[in-house]
């Protein structure tokens, strides 16, 4: 299951949530609002990953 995932997470690409990694808070590129695909999500203000048969993430 796992080596499925990756692909996934590749073709997201990486973004950092407001207050990441970079000097004073800032992120390096914006998260998007929501992304949802069929059987699977990434959340990528809490760093999760979740599979199921439909998901849905809205970033608040």
């Amino acid at each position: 299951m796992r080596r499925l995932l990756w692909p996934f997470l590749l073709l997201l690409g990486a973004c950092y949530p407001q207050g990441g990694p970079g000097a004073g808070g800032g992120s390096a590129e914006p998260c998007p609002g929501v992304i949802q695909i069929q059987g699977f999500a990434f959340r990528p203000a809490r760093c999760s990953v979740a599979a199921g048969t439909s998901l849905r993430f809205q970033n608040l």
